[in-house]
């Protein structure tokens, strides 16, 4: 049946997609997408636009992104706001070519997105009519159709990466530079194409000494002519002129907002608190706003007092000795500024909270601080020093007390009965103590018990009938070893697939034929020979023989390039795990140079790989000081020598 004799009836052009109705704000013309900030009545009016757009199959081209996630996250009315180009145009996406995009990997918290980039193929298909009988005036019915389906390559589009993205929960945060360059450098792997954007805490507001004298200064006393005084202080009491700046309040600063990959907003966890500053203003000083801030100033001539009963500074005619802590002068004190000393006692049941703290006095109550330093000058007896991540010294004696410095150093002189707990202890003498910690180091110690990773003691002994009962942390590397092996074992196998595809590629790559063939194809591409007809012909026979080798000879390279980016990955966590296997391990070790009484020394293995000072492993360890048993390995016992041992697992780097 000839063409040029026969009209043919052909089926119907396939529908084309409908582009939906365009809101007000959105202007599409020759000259591209525009967005009229000002026609937008919501926040989410964008958004929605973006959703009805990509479920009719439509998306951007070229697009702005950095416009484009500011219309969608940071939109606010602003009737000024100039139209901005948002794209060149919007077009069709393609069935065909949104298939050729995989699934993206979120993580749980929205914290990232990754994507694994690797060669695409689009299927392509090539329709040809079958007609039925002809008709009386010439023409044909078109019957049925039969179809020949192709797999082609092809690349990913940025701007098709964006809108299959926002399909997926990815509407925050793309780093485009990174997928063009992923793109265009025709890069493979699974890369991170999407961050975050954590949420700025706030800060709470505070106080500043702007009065460099307010603190006591007990140096002797410089006279005319640079001689000193030694019967007079430089400045016992402080004092203070009129209309002086004490402090400066600092105000609290409020947090930002941050956003997930799925474009959910993240608030700062909290609130920064503010304080009031006329309720630190006392007698003899007044609030006064200045251009650069609000101030506590001097109202007349006199002496400073910080009063720790009402937190308050004050300005008298009289020299005010500050008392200790107790029932009868402050009550429980909690403290808002950074710096608290006090020259008495602390009485027992009470309770002192704030950052750096110095007491003079004895101690028999609770010092609780948030982070700071705790000094104590006298002693403490039954009470209580808390100070999560800040350090305590003890210049006195610490009795039947319980000192705490998880994440810090605690420094004693002398202990005994206590419960000493940081991540790093020095003490000078110690009897029947409990101490735990990473790092101990103690002159004298005596029927202690004794748990931590490196231990230095220089005299070790028992009390009466209790020995001393050294511990030798050993942290459990049973999940850091199950890692290593598991890495281990599955790059061993994958290194044996790479060889096995790498045989079966040089097989058929070594065919004479083949490799006759392809030479011949290069120069015919290169121009450097030319075929006759008939050469031609054969050249084309030779190529639809050869076809399905090189085919296949694709499929098994692109496979062994999948194996080996995977075992490269395998390294660098191998790697890693060994290196922290290592770090753990270091400085683990026991050091007591003279032994006089009776000592043992074992190894304690701990429950986790966990910090040494967590809550389980503190209240685990506790329970274990002075048991013997179960895994623990005996290094010592005696009462005289000394004794040194170190642990020793080193693990050799792939």
């Amino acid at each position: 049946m000839s063409q040029d004799s026969t009209s043919l009836t052909l089926p119907d052009a396939p529908v084309e997609l409908e582009l939906p109705a365009l809101p007000a704000f959105i202007v599409n013309d020759e000259n591209g997408v525009f967005i009229v900030p000002a026609a937008m009545s919501a926040k989410d009016d964008f958004a929605l636009f973006v959703n009805r757009l990509y479920t009719s199959g439509f998306r951007f081209l070229a697009l702005r992104y950095a416009l484009f996630q500011r219309l969608v996250h940071e939109w606010k009315p602003n009737p000024d706001a100039a139209p901005e180009q948002l794209a060149d145009a919007i077009v069709p996406f393609e069935a065909a070519r949104r298939g050729i995009y995989k699934g993206v990997k979120i993580t749980p918290g929205g914290e990232k997105a990754e994507y694994l980039f690797e060669p695409v193929l689009v299927e392509t298909i090539e329709r040809t009519p079958i007609f039925g009988p002809l008709r009386e005036d010439g023409s044909a019915e078109v019957v049925d159709w039969s179809e020949k389906r192709d797999m082609q390559p092809t690349e990913l589009d940025p701007d098709e990466f964006v809108f299959d993205l926002w399909g997926k929960g990815v509407r925050y945060g793309i780093d485009m530079e990174r997928v063009y360059a992923i793109i265009a450098g025709k890069e493979k792997g699974r890369f991170e194409i999407a961050r975050m954007l954590a949420p700025e805490e706030g800060g709470d507001a505070g106080i500043l000494e702007v009065f460099e004298a307010l603190h006591r200064d007990n140096s002797p006393k410089r006279l005319a002519g640079g001689r000193l005084d030694l019967r007079q202080f430089n400045n016992r009491f402080p004092q203070i002129e009129k209309d002086v700046a004490i402090f400066k309040k600092i105000p609290r600063t409020f947090g930002k907002s941050g956003m997930t990959v799925a474009g959910k907003v993240l608030e700062p966890t909290g609130k920064p608190k503010d304080f009031d500053l006329l309720s630190l203003s006392g007698p003899g000083t007044r609030v006064e706003k200045r251009e650069d801030g609000e101030y506590i100033v001097a109202s007349m001539d006199g002496f400073l007092t910080l009063d720790s009963q009402t937190n308050q500074v004050s300005v008298t005619e009289k020299v005010i000795n500050t008392e200790g802590v107790s029932l009868r002068t402050t009550g429980d004190l909690k403290l808002p500024g950074d710096e608290f000393e006090t020259l008495g006692d602390v009485q027992e049941g009470r309770i002192v909270e704030g950052k750096h703290m110095s007491f003079h006095g004895d101690v028999y109550g609770q010092l609780l601080s948030n982070g700071g330093e705790i000094k104590i000058g006298g002693n403490i007896v039954k009470g209580k020093a808390v100070s999560s991540g800040g350090s305590i010294s003890v210049k006195g004696r610490a009795s039947q007390a319980e000192l705490r410095a998880v994440g810090g150093v605690i420094e004693v002189s002398s202990a005994e009965g206590c419960v000493i707990v940081a991540s790093k202890v020095r003490i000078e003498t110690a009897y029947s103590c409990e101490i735990l910690a990473e790092v101990v180091e103690a002159k004298m110690l005596e029927g202690c018990a004794v748990a931590a990773k490196t231990i230095h003691i220089e005299i070790s002994s028992n009390r009466r009938d209790a020995e001393t009962a050294v511990s030798v942390l050993i942290p459990d590397f049973g999940e850091i070893q199950a890692r290593e092996k598991k890495i281990a074992d599955e790059l061993e196998k994958l290194q044996q697939s790479e060889s096995v595809l790498s045989g079966q590629i040089g097989q058929l790559r070594n065919q004479p034929e083949l490799v006759g063939y392809l030479s011949l194809d290069a120069k015919l591409k290169k121009g450097e020979i030319k075929l006759s007809a008939e050469q031609t012909e054969l050249a084309h026979k030779a190529a639809q023989r050869f076809r399905p080798i090189i085919q296949k000879i694709r499929e098994l390279s692109l496979a062994l390039d999948k194996f080996k980016a995977r075992s490269a990955q395998l390294r660098a966590e191998l790697q890693e795990a060994i290196g922290q296997h290592n770090e753990i391990a270091a400085d683990i070790g026991c050091r007591i140079d003279q032994v006089t009484g009776e000592t043992v020394v074992r190894t304690l293995p701990l429950l986790a790989l966990e910090p040494v000072l967590s809550d389980a492993q503190i209240e685990a360890i506790q329970l274990r000081l002075r048991n013997s048993g179960g895994n623990q390995q005996r290094l010592y016992a005696g009462a005289d020598g000394g004794f040194e041992w170190h642990f020793v697992e080193v693990v050799a780097e792939p």
